[in-house]
């Protein structure tokens, strides 16, 4: 049987980018649809909580109605919120534990290692694995009420009613799910604007998560200093400003920072009895197109392979309608600006039928409940039409 096409939008969203795609699904393969990719100005955002309401919505609404290569209606849209302003952990529980008694336990235990009352949070988790060992992993985020309320209401003043508020571990996940080797262990390393994203993955399975919550804008807030260049300056002419020669040392130093705090990650990995030694390293994000990005990567881990983390990788793209080719294969595509804003549509999607992280308001969770058993009930009742339709003939 066929379906109706089906158009998501995925929003990336920070202190200084916003970066947005549209992607359509039909019979089960994925096209380019649309994308864009804004500048915020300093101070609109600020550690991923909105400072401006007024110049956020102009923002937002220029984010849909400048994209390319035409405006795009915003139905279904996926966000992924600032990592500044979310908490994400996994904690471990004995297998026999149901999901509802794991629902009943994590509040207990995520008072124990996040510094908010549970009361103030939205928050939800998954179940990542159950392991021979007797022990379950699960996945748990959560972002404070007032922030995600804030942000919804404000995108509601648009028009804008957000059915996905997700995390930087399933939104790398879902983008480079298509590259990632079936039955070995790999580390994604995403370069953002505000932080530095670890993410350890066995085929399709997340083993670990980590994020440094340093990202390129602690880099240029430190080049603006030193260098007494302005900040907007830097973030609007970057393409430019990083090929600077005297930026050149500071920028190695942040890169090769960054490669440490990896090699801690895979030595603590391969000195884990239950865990496979890391095999691969994707590189992606935004900013993963630093000056030797990825030479500096092949020195640091010569053992390992290199790879650059393109989320087009399984996506139709018809370039020739786009101004700017977005599917064009270099060493580091154009595509990994939108590596975050692909997999969080990608995981609206497929969340259908595969169990996630959703950090929508508890509100609009139940808005969405109601709509959809209303649906199921009229689709019923179509059927139900259709097949006397059948039998009286």
């Amino acid at each position: 049987m066929k379906f109706m096409p089906k158009k998501v939008v995925g929003i990336d969203l920070h202190d200084h980018l916003v970066q947005l795609v549209e992607l359509k699904q039909h019979n089960g393969s994925f096209s380019l649809e649309s994308y864009n990719r804004i500048q915020i100005p300093e101070g609109i955002i600020k550690e991923g909580i909105i400072e401006k309401d007024d110049e956020f919505k102009i923002i937002m609404n220029d984010l849909f109605r400048k994209a390319n290569p035409g405006p795009i209606e915003p139905k279904e849209v996926a966000i992924l919120i600032p990592s500044k302003v979310t908490f994400v952990h996994i904690f471990s529980f004995p297998s026999k534990l149901s999901p509802k008694e794991i629902k009943k336990a994590i509040p207990y235990e995520a008072e124990m290692v996040i510094p908010f009352p549970i009361q103030d949070l939205y928050w939800d988790f998954m179940i990542l694995e159950k392991q021979e060992s007797g022990y379950q992993y699960v996945l748990f985020a959560a972002v404070d009420k007032k922030t995600a309320d804030k942000y919804t209401r404000l995108l509601n003043e648009i028009g804008i009613t957000p059915e996905l508020y997700g995390i930087h571990a399933e939104s790398l996940k879902y983008a480079l799910e298509n590259q990632l080797p079936e039955n070995e262990s790999s580390l994604i390393i995403e370069v953002g604007a505000l932080s530095t994203n670890y993410l350890t993955i066995q085929g399709k399975t997340i083993k670990h998560y980590l994020s440094s919550n340093e990202g390129t804008s602690q880099l240029i807030n430190e080049l603006s200093r030193e260098f007494k260049v302005n900040q907007d300056c830097l973030f609007e002419n970057w393409e430019t400003h990083k090929k600077d020669p005297k930026f050149k040392a500071a920028i190695t130093e942040f890169i090769k920072s960054k490669y440490r705090m990896a090699t801690d990650i895979i030595i603590e990995k391969g000195n884990s009895e239950n865990e496979q030694n890391i095999k691969n390293i994707f590189l992606t994000g935004e900013f993963s197109n630093l000056p030797d990005f990825y030479e500096l990567a092949k020195k640091q881990f010569k053992n390992i392979n290199i790879m650059i983390g393109d989320p087009k990788k399984g996506l139709y793209i018809q370039d020739e309608k786009f101004t700017k080719q977005c599917g064009k294969s270099t060493e580091v595509p154009y595509s990994i600006y939108f590596t975050n804003a692909i997999g969080i549509a990608l995981r609206a999607v497929k969340g259908n039928s595969e169990q996630g992280i959703n950090l929508i308001p508890n509100w609009l969770k139940r808005n969405f409940l109601s709509k959809k058993i209303e649906f199921g009930i009229i689709a019923a009742s179509i059927m139900m039409a259709i097949t006397s339709l059948f039998i009286s003939a």
